[in-house]
């Protein structure tokens, strides 16, 4: 008896080219109209095979440049990623960030970073002042005071 019908493959199988059995992508990959198994973009992961397409890394975290991630890391204090998911980039100077940030924050006053990739900034010292966010040096108190 022969086959009435086809069946379709499941969830991030396609089928093989002889059409005679359905085989697995692998995971970082999806399966592209059950046709051919495709990496996931830049900014996109798989942790196992999936179907269609891969699922964007949220802000905060990063596939590190590469295609076919099968997951996406916590970008390291000092550092942020936007809704990209690509990289992780360092704070400017005047700024920094904990672990997981979206964005970079401006050092507050009494604080400064003359460094990029800050985790925290540092305090002016004993004499000194900064009395702007953002600072990126301090100023020397004046005699008298």
């Amino acid at each position: 008896v022969g086959n009435d019908e086809c069946t379709k493959c499941a969830t991030g199988k396609l089928s093989n080219p002889s059409r005679t059995a359905c085989i697995d992508c692998e995971a970082g990959q999806y399966s592209f109209d059950a046709k051919e198994c495709k990496d996931c973009e830049f900014g996109k992961y798989a942790p196992r095979a999936l179907s269609d397409a891969c699922i964007d890394c949220v802000a905060g975290f990063h596939t590190n440049n590469i295609t076919g991630s099968t997951l996406c890391t916590a970008c390291d204090a000092g550092t942020f990623s936007d809704s990209s998911g690509v990289t992780c980039t360092e704070c400017g100077v005047g700024k920094y960030s904990g672990g997981v940030a979206t964005s970079c924050s401006d050092c507050n006053a009494g604080t400064y970073s003359n460094d990029t990739g800050i985790a925290t900034c540092s305090e002016c010292a004993a004499g000194s002042y900064s009395n702007l966010t953002g600072a990126t040096f301090c100023i020397d108190c004046d005699p008298g005071t």
